[in-house]
């Protein structure tokens, strides 16, 4: 027992040291240690023990060769050959790697040799063998230089001094490609630092035997590459003073400051580096950097130099490249707008420049006083002298008219005499003939009584002067019959535009239907033909529909008549904006303005246009945008897709019912349209007597309607289909319950329940849900409908637009033929 703790001791001792094992030589049977076992074989049988065998010295060398010179080159074997070349030639060891590879490199083809350099120099970086690298550097094959040259980037910082001379050296050499030399130079410079005097020298290298423009283009080159720094500076400068340059646009031949003076002032051209450019490609290659990191500073250089190359309107152009460089600038959009609208004209909405749009000659404003009406030449005046007025009407340059006003048109002195004077005769014929008594006296005293009130009246109604509805109507008469005589004049055409805006409802002359009719086809022509603003065809426009709706007619169809022709490229939409703007009239009521625009989207949708157009229309025109409700887009699908599914009426299951359409045609129905302008199909159904339970109305008849924002019954919306619909009896009649809500009827209401379930089927599952992809659809009419419309292409860029003055247009989707 007492030797048990020895026993264990020299039992663990065995356990951390165990005996050494021995290899034994297959060729000489010798026992050897394992690390000397390789070495052994090597040295004694010239055998090479790679990946498990035992190979000859010459084949296994060979097969290391191949498999470093494969495209992927193989690390073990470059390990194994590294490890024989230093065990065969011991200090010559990176001398012979270094012939080795440039030998198996010169094998490689020239197309493949710039990939196996590269793949070799991946390889040795692993390593990190400085010394073969100046040993590549020094080896007289080209390839082994080449790869030398690729391994100085990867070598670690910083080089070795003793390296620097050498691996600078092959910068001289013209045979290794620029792109290899410039990573080298890079490597070298941040060896020593770039402001160090070794990094001028390599550049001076770098540029070595070559002229001295390849020089300056080769720096160039080399700053894009690495980055700009004052050694590169200096010597960039130091040539370019040296160089002779021949100037571009004429014979004239000098260095490069006196080039630079020559340039601008006798070309305005500007030399950047080796290549003269127009200062506005800088310019905006300057907004592009600017565009990249946003340095205001940079943007304020552009505006400065954007007012030296044009004082007028090179800011203008500095703007338009920024905001068409896809940049938000205020000042830049602001300047922009502020001159579109000096100069008349609509900005592209894709490269801003100016489009320039006609000048409108609006109507002429009429003057309005007291027996006088003028504009600008045009003027029908009465005169209150003597008995009877004196009339003159006046167009620019001749008198139309002088003389009596009429037979009937009194003076007050003429009233008075015409009026009063009688009763002043009769009352001194009554005194004179009469005899005495009281009843002479009574009878004077009541004609003079007469004559004076009758005088008094006079004075007060003839002191307003001649009622505007007089002048209005000669003016009508004697002046405007006499305009357009020779031809069609944009003068004459003003006038009458702005008397038709001044004349109110039911006082134009009767008598001169025929006229207007015949002043409304010429005046259509001349706005066809270019010659006249739509304006004043739009004010004689909405001269005859109110006087028609004067005298009865429904003034809606007369309106949409006249806008439908926009719709069918007949007329531009300034045209529309002019005949809605400002227009006031007790005839345009609420439900009026929903007709309009029911009927106004039934002959859009005829002429082709989607819900996308109704929307430009918004944005181009506001005036129509609001009739035609495109700020409601959902609205606008939902009558889009019930007009499309007229011919099916797929809604035929739920009952008769009538669309909006044939709705909005009957003036009948306006104050329906009125209460529901979303309104879509309305089905009234007189056998089914109902009220809401607690509403205020009266029992009526059945009233369901689809609207755009869900189904009505009586009074009552439904946004979503009831989760129950239920009808009982009572001994008052039945009750139909939908939902929360509860309807009592006057008798059986069954059947009224199955119709809701039908309808609320029909909206809420079918119908409503289609509308979302309706905003989706596309005209393929659209860009020809919209230049017919009045879109115009850009004068520079070439695409369509819809112009709008003073503001940027808006884009259509095609270009210009």
């Amino acid at each position: 027992m007492p030797d048990g703790p020895n026993h264990d001791s020299q039992g663990q001792a065995g356990a951390v040291a165990p005996p050494e094992v021995l290899l034994v030589c297959p060729e000489c049977a010798a026992p050897l240690a394992a690390p000397a076992y390789e070495a052994h074989l090597r040295q004694a049988h010239r055998l090479v023990f790679f990946r498990g065998r035992l190979l000859p010295h010459d084949d296994a060398l060979a097969l290391l060769l191949n498999l470093v010179a494969a495209p992927t080159p193989d690390a073990e074997a470059w390990r194994t050959l590294a490890a024989l070349a230093r065990a065969d030639h011991n200090q010559r060891a990176d001398a012979f790697l270094a012939a080795t590879l440039g030998g198996l490199l010169a094998r490689v083809g020239g197309k493949r040799r710039g990939a196996a350099v590269e793949a070799l120099a991946s390889l040795l970086t692993e390593e990190g063998d400085a010394p073969l690298t100046a040993a590549l550097s020094a080896n007289g094959e080209i390839a082994a230089r080449w790869l030398a040259l690729a391994l100085m980037p990867r070598l670690p910082m910083p080089f070795d001094a003793a390296l620097l001379e050498p691996l600078s050296g092959l910068l001289l050499e013209r045979g290794l490609p620029v792109e290899a030399k410039f990573a080298a130079v890079a490597a070298l410079m941040r060896s020593p630092g770039t402001k160090s005097k070794l990094a001028a020298k390599f550049l001076r290298r770098l540029v070595s035997g070559i002229g001295k423009a390849r020089a300056l283009d080769r720096l160039r080159r080399f700053e894009r590459h690495f980055g700009s720094t004052p050694a590169i500076d200096a010597l960039c400068a130091k040539l370019e003073a040296r160089i002779q340059m021949t100037c571009p646009r004429c014979p004239t031949k000098l260095r490069r400051p006196a080039m630079m003076r020559h340039l601008w002032d006798t070309h305005q051209l500007i030399l950047d580096g080796r290549r003269v450019r127009e200062p506005w490609v800088i310019v905006e290659d300057w907004i592009a950097e600017y565009r990249k990191d946003g340095n205001p500073a940079l943007l304020e250089l552009c505006r400065i130099r954007g007012q030296q190359l044009d004082p007028q309107d090179g800011l203008h152009r500095v703007h338009r490249q920024l905001l068409r460089s896809g940049a938000t600038d205020a000042e830049a959009l602001g300047d922009l707008l502020a001159r579109a609208r000096e100069q008349h004209a609509s900005l592209c909405p894709r490269c801003f420049a100016l489009a320039p749009q006609l000048r409108e000659a609006p109507p002429l404003e009429m003057i309005l006083r007291p027996q006088r009406l003028t504009a600008d030449g045009y003027a029908v005046e009465i005169t209150s002298k003597g008995i009877w007025n004196a009339l003159e009407v006046r167009a620019p340059g001749r008198v139309l008219f002088h003389g009596r006003e009429g037979a009937w048109f009194w003076t007050g002195r003429g009233a008075t005499f015409f009026l009063a004077g009688p009763l002043v005769l009769l009352a001194l014929a009554t005194a004179l003939a009469w005899g005495d008594g009281p009843a002479p006296v009574v009878a004077v005293v009541v004609l003079a009584g007469a004559a004076f009130l009758t005088q008094w009246i006079v004075r007060k109604t003839w002191s307003a002067g001649a009622p505007l509805e007089r002048l209005l109507s000669h003016a009508w008469t004697l002046l405007a019959p006499h305009l357009h005589e020779s031809g069609f004049h944009p003068q004459d055409s003003a006038f009458l535009a702005g008397l038709a805006l001044v004349t109110a409802p039911g006082v134009f002359p009767r008598r001169q239907t025929p006229f207007l009719a015949d002043l409304l086809k010429r005046t259509e022509d001349a706005v066809s033909a270019g010659s006249c603003p739509p304006s004043h065809l739009a004010a004689l426009h909405r001269l005859a529909a109110e006087d028609a709706g004067a005298r009865g007619a429904d003034l809606v169809p007369l309106v949409v008549e006249k806008l439908a022709r926009c719709f069918q490229g007949r007329l531009p939409l300034t045209y529309a904006e002019s005949l809605l703007a400002d227009w006031r009239n007790n005839e345009w009521t609420r439900g009026a303005r929903a007709r309009l625009r029911v009927l106004l989207c039934d002959r859009a949708f005829e002429a082709g246009f989607e819900v996308t157009n109704l929307l430009d229309i918004g944005r181009t025109g506001p005036v129509l945008g609001e009739i035609l409700g495109t700020d409601d887009a959902a609205g606008l699908a939902a009558l889009r897709l019930l007009w499309s599914q007229r011919p099916t009426r797929p809604w035929d299951h739920c009952g008769e019912a009538r669309t909006v359409f044939d709705l909005a045609a009957d003036p009948g129905f306006a104050d329906l349209l009125g209460r529901h302008p979303d309104l879509l199909l309305w089905q009234r159904e007189p056998s089914w007597v109902v009220a809401v339970e607690g509403g205020e109305e009266p029992m009526r008849a059945a009233e369901i309607m689809l609207c755009a924002g869900g189904v009505w019954l009586q009074e009552v919306r439904f946004t979503e289909a009831p989760t129950v619909v239920e009808e009982t009896r009572t001994s008052f009649g039945g009750q139909l319950t939908l939902g929360k809500r509860r309807f009592r009827g006057a008798g059986e209401i069954d059947a009224l329940a199955r119709r809701m379930e039908r309808w609320f089927r029909f909206a809420f599952n079918d119908f409503l849900p289609g509308t979302a992809s309706v905003a989706a659809w596309r005209s393929p009419e659209r860009g020809a409908i919209l230049r017919a419309w009045g879109a115009a292409p850009c004068p520079e860029c070439g695409h369509y637009m819809l112009p709008r003055v003073g503001a940027i247009g808006v884009a259509l989707d095609e270009a210009a033929p």
